[in-house]
């Protein structure tokens, strides 16, 4: 499955890398816009994104690229937690 779970401070910089962006309502889970599309059955959704068993995630420069951008940027964790260590 490709899921992925982020935290506000990482959304916009995955927006940016994304080929398609997914957004559930935290109050209507019925429906969920897709690329800004509005209203998509949730259902269909979640069978759309769930094929394709063969998908392999290999690691390159642009998963560098986002954790630097967003750990080293000056609301990102690791100069935070350098800070209060």
């Amino acid at each position: 499955h490709n899921i992925l779970l982020v935290t506000n401070d990482h959304v916009e910089t995955l927006k940016k890398m994304a080929d398609n962006t997914v957004t559930v309502s935290a109050i209507d889970r019925s429906t969920v816009k897709i690329n800004g599309k509005m209203g998509v059955d949730r259902g269909m959704a979640l069978l759309a994104m769930s094929v394709g068993d063969e998908y392999q995630h290999s690691t390159n420069n642009n998963d560098l690229e986002f954790f630097r951008s967003v750990e080293f940027s000056k609301n990102g964790g690791i100069l935070n937690v350098a800070v209060f260590a």
